[in-house]
């Protein structure tokens, strides 16, 4: 909010909450009360990362959609950048992330250098680092593109980076720094997500096949 309050961009902020278990929605309804640019979305039942995403797309009305997850792990400084490109002609902007190599992180970075490179061998992905949270797009060619998107939970990243490259938008990665908040409960699985991962690439690479012989 204070980057756009610096700014001379008109903007909606929309918070999606996907039937959170805390008390996530009560604070969204504090934040938004009396703010005309600011939207909520409230979930009966739980629809996933990707479902919760789309829905915030599809209720948005600028000519640029795009999001970062709620803890900020990657600043909103950068969306500056993924602005500027978008209003330069690009169509997707998706984060490259770098960061601390920690040795508290040690594995999880290297079953996910190791799932990017296999997603990209099968898939030949428009970028290196499908997952991170932070994607930005012109939202009158990505509408188009997420209708024809399937999964609704973590994969949906994966999905809609290669459905936006067989549509013929054009993509560019921008360098950000990820700063993990270590404060925070992840629900990620390493190993186990990872191996859901893999399925899905299997899947979206048939999928994908069967799709072209229609």
């Amino acid at each position: 909010m204070n980057f756009f309050k610096l700014t001379n961009i008109s903007y909606e902020i929309i918070f999606i909450d996907d039937k959170s278990q805390d008390n996530t929605a009560d604070l969204i309804r504090k934040v938004v009360k009396g703010k005309p640019n600011f939207k909520a979305i409230f979930h009966s039942k739980n629809v996933g990362r990707g479902g919760s995403v789309s829905d915030g797309f599809f209720a948005a009305t600028g000519e640029i959609v795009g999001y970062l997850d709620i803890d900020l792990e990657i600043s909103p400084c950068y969306i500056s950048d993924a602005l500027v490109e978008i209003m330069q002609g690009t169509d997707a902007v998706c984060a490259k992330r770098s960061y601390d190599r920690s040795i508290h992180h040690i594995f999880r970075d290297f079953l996910h250098a190791v799932y990017s490179r296999f997603a990209n061998l099968l898939l030949s992905l428009p970028v290196s680092d499908t997952n991170a949270s932070f994607k930005f797009f012109n939202r009158k060619k990505i509408i188009p593109v997420l209708k024809k998107t399937i999964d609704k939970h973590w994969f949906w990243d994966t999905e809609i980076m290669k459905r936006a490259s067989i549509s013929g938008l054009s993509i560019k990665e921008i360098p950000v720094l990820y700063i993990p908040n270590t404060e925070k409960k992840s629900t990620v699985k390493v190993f186990s997500d990872t191996l859901k991962f893999v399925d899905r690439v299997f899947w979206l690479r048939k999928k994908l096949y069967l799709e072209n012989k229609k």
